[in-house]
This record gives C-alpha cells, structure tokens and sequence, in this order.
C-alpha cells in the first residue's frame, strides 16, 4: 500500500473556476454548462453557468470525505444541459489526486477534448 493512499482520508474541497475553449454543443446560440464531480461513487455538480458558451464561469466549491482506500482520482466531466434533466457531453478527465494528498493544495487545469477547466483543489480537514 502507498503512503499516498493511506494518507487519503479527511475532506477535499475543490473550487471550480471556469472553462475555456469547450467546445460548444449547441446549434444555435451558446450552451449552458456544468461541471459534474466524481470520487468513487460519490458525484456532485456545479451551477449550471446560462449562457457560458466556450467560456464558462461556474466559481462552485464542492466538497467530497475522501476517507478509505482507492478514492486517487477525480473524474471531471463537462456536460451541456440540453433539457430539464437531459446532458449532452462536452468533454472529460481523470485528475490524479496523489499531487494533493502530497502538497495539500494544488491548482490544476483538466484538459478535455478541445478545451480547459480550471480547477483549484485542497484538503480541507
């Protein structure tokens, strides 16, 4: 087992800041977005930004217990909402979470397919 993962426990709070150059899904006009979270199985959202096209801005912190064992990355995933309860998928990544275990602060940039999200994460305990 590796120190990272034993050290793994507490809380994670990550900050996300906003995206540049998504892709956007929309025909016509500019996509209204979010950003859905996951650790495990646990998935929490952002604020959809209205609007946000290309350049969203969401300035969401979501929280996450990052207690046990397996929980080293962080799934980001941008989605455009295209209905009250419907997605549409922008782009996605996987975050590892070694860097934040190890600095207790990191800020970090997903890259998703034609575009960035930019994050900042911390342990929060």
């Amino acid at each position: 087992m590796s120190s990272t993962v034993a050290s793994a426990e507490g809380k994670l709070e990550v900050h996300v800041i906003g995206g540049r150059n998504l892709p956007n899904r929309n025909r016509f006009g500019k996509q209204d977005s979010i950003v859905e979270l996951a650790i495990g199985t646990t998935r929490k959202r952002t604020q959809v930004d209205k609007k946000g096209g290309a350049t969203p801005q969401w300035n969401d912190r979501l929280f996450f217990s990052i207690g046990g064992l397996g929980k080293t990355q962080l799934m980001v995933r941008a989605l455009e909402l295209d209905g009250p309860h419907k997605f549409d998928d922008i782009g996605s990544c996987v975050v590892d979470l070694a860097k934040i275990f190890e600095e207790e602060e990191v800020d970090a940039i997903a890259a998703v397919p034609g575009g960035s999200i930019f994050l900042f994460a911390q342990n929060a305990c």
